[in-house]
C-alpha cells in the first residue's frame, strides 16, 4: 500500500506509484517554496514601506531646518518629498514632521487683527462665505473675505461679547451682561435686552429658535419676534450646549448632561464625556459627537454605531472643537492648535468592531500625534471655510486663517518649487539606495 494512498494517485487508478509519489513531493515543495517566496516578499515589502516612511519624516525635519536657515528653496522641495513618501505608503502625513515642513514652505497662513484688539471670543460664518466676529471690547465685526480686514458694524465697550451664531443669513451675538444682538442680512444691528444675568453661550435651534444660556438664566428666543421664554434650570451652571438630531443637550460643570424636551423641561440623560464638557461640535456628516475636557482630552463618538476614541494631547482645557472631512481641528488653553488625521481614529475603531470589542478606544499622543499650529495667545475660537481651511481667533485680537488640509499644503509647495531635485542632492538629503523621482 503506497503511504500517500490515492493522494498523489494522478492516473486514477487508485494507487499512487512510485513516479507520482516523487511527483507529487516535487509540487509539495514547491509550494512550499512559493509560500516562503510570497511570506519573504511580503516581509521585504513591509520593511520598505516602514523605511520610506522613516525616510518621509527625516526629510521633513530636514526641509524644517533648511527653511528656518534660509535655504527656502531647498527647503520646499524637501517639504514635498517629505508628503511624497508618507503619502505613497500610507504613512500619517499629518505627523508634525511633514505637516510642519509643508506648513512653512506653502507660506499660506493669512493673520488679521480686530480693529479694537479685544479677544475674539466667538466667529460665525454666513452662507455668502463672509463671517461675523464678536470680541470681548464690544466689538461686532464684518469679513467680507474671512481672514481679511473687516468692517466694523458696533462697537460699545458697555457690551461683553462672549458667543455668535448663525442661521445662514442673519447671526445672532450674546454679551455678558443680557442684551443680544441682532446682525441682519443688511448688516444693521438692533438690540434685544434680555433678563438680568451673566449669560456665556447662544446656540441656534432651527425654527428660528435661539438657545441661549449663563450662569443662572436660561431661555429660549424667537429671531423672528424677539420674543423668550425663560426656562427653569435647577441642574446647575451649563458649561456648553449643542444642538443635535433635533435636541438640545446641554453639559453642566459638574459633569452631568441633559437633554431638552418638548415641554421645556430638562431630563437628565446619560454623560458620554467622564469629564466637565467645556467645548463641543457635532458632526452631522459622520454622525459623531466631539466633547473637549478641562483636562485636554478630546472624545469622539459615532451615535450611529457607538464607537469612541479619545485623542490625547492638550495639557489645558479645551476651546473649540471643528471638523473638515478627515481633520479634526482642537485648540487650547495651552495655547496650541491641535490637527488630527481622523482616518487613522476611524481604522482603529473599525478594527475594533472586527474584533467584537466593547468598541471604545483611546488613541495616545504616542500613536495619533497631532500636527500643532503653536500661537501666543489662546484660541478661542474658530469656524470651518471649506475643505481644506480654517479661521481661528484669539485672545490677542489676532484672527488667523489657516489650511489644514495636507493635500493642499502640498499643492501649494509644489507650485513654487522651480525645479526638481539634482541627482546629487537626492542622493544628499535622500538617500543613495532610495530610487530616484522626480516630482515635476
Amino acid at each position: 500500500m503506497s503511504l500517500f494512498g490515492d493522494l498523489f494517485d494522478f492516473n486514477g487508478d487508485g494507487i499512487a506509484t512510485p513516479e507520482e509519489e516523487i511527483l507529487g513531493m516535487m509540487m509539495v515543495d514547491e509550494m512550499m517554496a512559493e509560500e516562503q517566496r510570497d511570506a519573504a516578499n511580503e516581509a521585504k515589502s513591509i520593511s520598505d514601506t516602514l523605511n520610506f516612511r522613516a525616510i518621509g519624516r527625516t526629510i521633513g525635519n530636514t526641509s524644517v531646518s533648511q527653511f528656518e536657515s534660509g535655504n527656502t528653496a531647498l527647503a520646499g522641495k524637501l517639504a514635498y518629498a517629505s508628503w511624497y513618501f508618507l503619502d505613497r505608503y500610507k504613512g500619517n502625513v499629518y505627523l508634525p514632521e511633514c505637516f510642519q515642513a509643508l506648513y512653512q514652505s506653502a507660506k499660506a497662513d493669512i493673520h488679521t487683527y480686530m480693529h479694537g484688539r479685544g479677544a475674539v471670543k466667538s466667529m460665525t460664518l454666513l452662507e455668502d462665505g463672509s463671517c461675523i466676529l464678536v470680541s470681548d471690547y464690544g466689538e461686532i465685526e464684518y469679513q467680507a473675505v474671512p481672514g481679511t480686514e473687516g468692517k466694523v458694524l458696533f462697537h460699545d465697550l458697555e457690551y461683553d461679547f462672549r458667543a455668535v451664531c448663525s442661521n445662514g443669513n442673519n447671526a445672532y451675538a450674546i454679551s455678558a451682561h443680557g442684551p443680544v444682538c441682532f446682525i441682519e442680512k443688511d448688516r444693521l444691528v438692533r438690540s434685544i435686552a434680555l433678563p438680568g444675568g451673566n449669560y456665556y453661550g447662544i446656540e441656534y435651534a432651527g425654527n428660528n429658535l435661539l438657545f441661549i444660556w449663563g450662569s443662572s438664566n436660561v431661555l429660549w428666543l424667537n429671531s423672528k419676534s424677539g420674543r423668550f421664554v425663560s426656562i427653569t434650570n435647577d441642574l446647575g451652571r451649563i458649561s456648553a450646549a449643542l444642538y443635535y438630531g433635533g435636541n438640545m443637550h446641554a453639559y453642566f460643570t459638574d459633569g452631568t448632561s441633559a437633554v431638552l424636551d418638548s415641554k421645556g423641561d430638562f431630563k437628565y440623560e446619560t454623560p458620554l464625556f467622564d469629564e466637565p464638557v467645556t467645548a463641543a461640535y457635532y458632526d452631522s456628516l459622520t454622525n459623531c459627537v466631539y466633547f473637549g475636557g478641562k483636562s485636554g482630552h478630546v472624545l469622539r463618538k459615532n451615535l450611529s454605531d457607538g464607537s469612541s476614541s479619545v485623542l490625547y494631547g492638550h495639557t489645558s482645557g479645551i476651546l473649540f472643537i471643528n471638523v473638515i472631512n478627515d481633520v479634526a481641528v482642537t485648540g487650547s488653553y495651552d495655547k496650541n492648535v491641535y490637527i488630527w488625521n481622523l482616518s487613522l481614529l476611524r481604522d482603529v475603531e473599525g478594527k475594533n468592531q472586527e474584533n467584537n470589542s466593547n468598541q471604545s478606544g483611546s488613541v495616545s499622543n504616542d500613536w495619533l500625534i497631532p500636527a500643532a499650529i503653536t500661537a501666543n495667545a489662546w484660541p478661542y475660537s474658530a469656524i470651518r471655510l471649506n475643505d481644506a481651511e480654517i479661521l481661528v481667533g484669539f485672545s490677542n485680537g489676532s484672527v488667523g486663517r489657516y489650511t489644514v488640509s495636507v493635500s493642499s499644503l502640498a499643492s501649494k509647495v509644489m507650485t513654487g518649487i522651480k525645479r526638481n531635485l539634482t541627482p546629487a542632492e537626492w542622493q544628499q538629503y535622500i538617500g543613495a539606495n532610495v530610487p530616484y523621482v522626480k516630482f515635476k
